[in-house]
């Protein structure tokens, strides 16, 4: 199991690193549009739908790290491991759902991405893979 145990760690912290670019482009984005004279950041859904996302995505990363650390130490985290990846990987899917709702069209165009550094984010790409990868 301690095989398992790693890999499951593993995918908790990278499903948490999805959640956070999602929260991070989902950021930048809704500070540069605007809408009815304003950012959308300022607009209270807007707002809300990122607060709950950077909750989610630091209950993943400190699951993850709580489970790496004991399994340092060497103790069984056969269930904080298990617990990482479920978590993180539902966290890191309702993340992504959300920046998809708070980019709007922008989400399927490449000019943002491009202007932001990358052609098409990582949290895109592996949105459906993490829930099903191994262990």
């Amino acid at each position: 199991m301690r095989t398992f145990d790693a890999s499951r760690i593993l995918i908790g912290a990278s499903t948490a690193g999805l959640a956070r670019a999602a929260l991070d482009f989902s950021v930048t984005y809704a500070k540069e549009r605007t809408q009815f004279g304003k950012a959308i950041v300022e607009h209270q859904a807007v707002a809300f739908r990122l607060a709950d996302m950077a909750a989610k995505a630091d209950i993943s990363h400190l699951l993850a790290l709580r489970a790496a650390q004991l399994y340092d130490q060497g103790a069984d985290v056969t269930r904080e491991a298990a617990i990482a990846k479920l978590v993180g990987s539902e966290n890191a899917m309702w993340c992504t759902w959300a920046a998809v709702q708070t980019l709007g069209g922008w989400d399927i165009r490449r000019s943002f991405w491009s202007r932001n550094g990358c052609a098409t984010p990582s949290w895109r790409r592996s949105r459906r893979v993490r829930p099903t990868s191994s262990g």
